[in-house]
């Protein structure tokens, strides 16, 4: 049995592998880029969880006030994002809502929660520290695939 015989010459395919791999490669990219840029979404908002645990930690001491969570917080994001602390959003609330009998209502707007300082607050008073940032503030790259994402970090302790 005799092969086919092929018309074509390998000469005369010398960029098909030029093609190919720029090809492959510009996809393996994007997908690389697309990786590491969700994996710093997910670092930003355990930052944020973690500098709100330390202000409610801070926070729900005895003698603690207010502006000693909102420092250590902004030490936190000083020292971890490229961004000021002025882009960032952080609300100290009276969290005495998810007290009540019957539970918290389905959707809680946090911003209007009544403001609490934390140096009058009581024994066992239940508190909330939110933070908020835009992603475009302390993204990476920029953010091509969602312009407006806002990420978000909270804690919520009891004052001692």
């Amino acid at each position: 049995m005799q092969r086919p015989k092929y018309s074509r010459n390998p000469e005369q395919r010398t960029g098909a592998l030029t093609v190919e791999v720029a090809l492959v490669i510009s996809i393996f990219m994007m997908l690389l880029a697309a990786i590491v840029e969700f994996g710093h979404v997910y670092l930003v908002i355990n930052t944020l969880n973690a500098a709100s645990k330390q202000a409610t930690r801070i926070g729900s001491a005895e003698q603690a006030t207010t502006q000693d969570a909102l420092d250590r917080i902004d030490q936190i994001i000083a020292a971890g994002f490229r961004c000021e602390p002025s882009e960032v959003t952080v609300w100290v609330k009276d969290a005495s809502i998810f007290d009540q009998p019957g539970g918290p209502p389905a959707s809680i707007d946090y911003e209007s929660l009544p403001d609490i300082e934390l140096a009058n607050a009581e024994t066992n008073h239940l508190f909330l520290i939110r933070i908020q940032v835009n992603y475009s503030d302390v993204a990476l790259m920029p953010p091509f695939w969602n312009d407006n994402l806002v990420l978000i970090g909270q804690s919520a302790a009891r004052h001692e």
